[in-house]
């Protein structure tokens, strides 16, 4: 919600305290005298830009929101599909190995898998536009934190107890057979 209020508050005249976050401008120089210690020396700088052009302000709002939006929406479904399962679940212990739960497992893990991918695109995408728009000779840089690694493998993980679920179901209903 508060992104939302931030891309508001970017297209009013006069607003400066947002801007699209993450930009990396080429060649930036930082001065450290008087903050270093004697003997150290840098070994590499970086500066990472939060930007701001009121001239281009609904632009930037734009490309501001699909920087972390995709991912807010991605989370989102997630955690209704959750509630669908939860709230599935509450009437039996059968409930639990049945259908429904394994469709919705295997909804999470779709929107886990491409929702993550698809937003790390956007966001990569969003800042080169913004970086282009704002910066003489900026780059975009993911950093390996950006990657959506852990969400795509928690949406395969999902995908897998959806099959063992899938599996006891099968199992499950041979025993009732048997008996």
């Amino acid at each position: 919600m508060a992104g939302v209020v931030a891309g508001v508050l970017m297209v009013l005249p006069g607003s400066r305290d947002f801007g699209v976050e993450g930009l990396w401008p080429e060649g930036a120089r930082v001065s450290l005298d008087g903050v270093l210690t004697r003997g150290t020396e840098v070994v590499q700088t970086k500066v990472h830009l939060s930007l701001y052009n009121a001239g281009q302000a609904p632009v930037i709002a734009v490309l501001s929101l699909l920087t972390w939006m995709p991912g807010a929406l991605t989370a989102l479904l997630v955690c209704f599909s959750l509630r669908r399962i939860t709230r599935h679940c509450r009437f039996s212990d059968r409930a639990l190995f049945s259908q429904v739960t394994i469709s919705q497992l295997r909804r999470i893990g779709a929107v886990l898998v491409i929702g993550s991918l698809v937003s790390f695109l956007l966001d990569a995408g969003a800042k080169a536009v913004a970086t282009r728009m704002m910066m003489n000779d900026g780059y975009v840089l993911p950093s390996v934190g950006d990657l959506p690694v852990l969400a795509v493998f928690a949406g395969v993980g999902v995908f897998a107890v959806a099959e063992v679920i899938r599996r006891g179901m099968v199992m499950f209903d041979e025993l009732e057979g048997t008996i």
